[in-house]
């Protein structure tokens, strides 16, 4: 038994880097760094309807190290849905009001920050998500869900 659950360790992503496992020369993943957030920052009006509330929330960046272009993503656990959860390229963020709106116009109020590297529950979302967006394959994404 003791073999099955290292296997399962050694598959599962201990960290955002360990996502990506192919093409790592043109793409990246990591936590948000200052200068991501600063780009997308801007105060938002207040009255837009709330989606949801994430909370152990981190701000994650996939980078095109060819174009030097970053998207920054909301990664965390959903209040509504009780699980982990992962939005579409975040285009605006009010830290101030906690409040963040996505590519596709939801807006997200920001619970309770966490810390650190994402809990291995996040990273396997992660994975999932950059299947669903059909990008797993060619970033050597494990296919864990």
């Amino acid at each position: 038994m003791g073999n099955l659950a290292q296997n399962v360790d050694d598959i599962i992503p201990k960290f955002l880097d360990d996502v990506i496992r192919k093409n790592r020369n043109l793409f990246e993943l990591g936590l948000s760094i200052i200068e991501d957030i600063q780009a997308i920052h801007i105060e938002i009006q207040p009255g837009m309807p709330v989606k949801d509330v994430i909370d152990d929330w981190r701000l994650i960046s996939f980078r095109d190290k060819r174009t030097g272009r970053n998207q920054v993503l909301l990664l965390g656990d959903s209040q509504k849905k009780g699980n982990s959860w992962i939005t579409s390229s975040i285009v605006l963020i009010d830290l101030p009001q906690n409040i963040v709106v996505t590519k596709s116009m939801s807006v997200y109020k920001l619970g309770s920050q966490g810390n650190g590297e994402p809990p291995r529950r996040h990273l396997i979302h992660v994975c999932a998500a950059l299947h669903k967006w059909g990008l797993g394959a060619a970033l050597g994404v494990r296919a864990l869900m």
